[in-house]
């Protein structure tokens, strides 16, 4: 039992940062057309910008939180739901990178913290100073939303593996019994 577990998350790991790396390759070299047909797969979103949100709600447990918007009112369909990982990027900046090296550093990364059709907010763990991003993020009206590869899979397999290893003596049913 102790190596089907470790075989399984060495595959685990290895499907994750392919996941990754094919992210990457979309994003790197992408032209406005690439980013076009990612938004037309609901998997990013353009044209958007940032509001600061009021002072009650600004942040949460530590947690900055961004509202993005557009300013034709309506969201494009998508496929951000709450949880969801993504990268928020000056678009212009991002296309204009592209043909050079891009660095990490100008992106916000975050969590959807919540959705609704005129409006996305953002649970960002740190606002990167302004100076760091290259770019302002609340007056900038061309940011860019891409959907990140989902971890929450990957942890929630490799958890239920480490139960299967703690106890490989018990039934299968009781194995995956959630009880957190």
């Amino acid at each position: 039992v102790s190596g089907f577990v470790e075989a399984q998350q060495q595959l685990l790991l290895i499907e994750r940062e392919e996941e990754q790396a094919q992210r990457q390759q979309k994003v790197d070299g992408a032209t406005l057309r690439i980013f076009q047909r990612l938004q037309a797969r609901g998997d990013a979103i353009l044209s958007l910008r940032a509001e600061k949100p009021t002072e009650s709600s600004s942040s949460l447990e530590g947690h900055s939180l961004l509202l993005l918007s557009r300013a034709t009112g309506q969201l494009p369909s998508h496929r951000f739901t709450t949880g969801d990982n993504v990268s928020i990027q000056n678009l212009q900046q991002q296309i204009s990178h592209n043909k050079k090296e891009t660095s990490a550093s100008s992106e916000i990364r975050g969590v959807v913290y919540k959705v609704n059709r005129d409006q996305i907010t953002i649970a960002a763990e740190m606002l990167p100073d302004e100076d760091e991003l290259g770019f302002k993020v609340f007056s900038c009206h061309s940011l860019l939303l891409l959907k990140l590869a989902d971890e929450v899979t990957y942890h929630r397999l490799n958890r239920a593996l480490d139960k299967v290893a703690q106890h490989e003596n018990l039934a299968g049913k009781q194995i995956f019994e959630c009880n957190t």
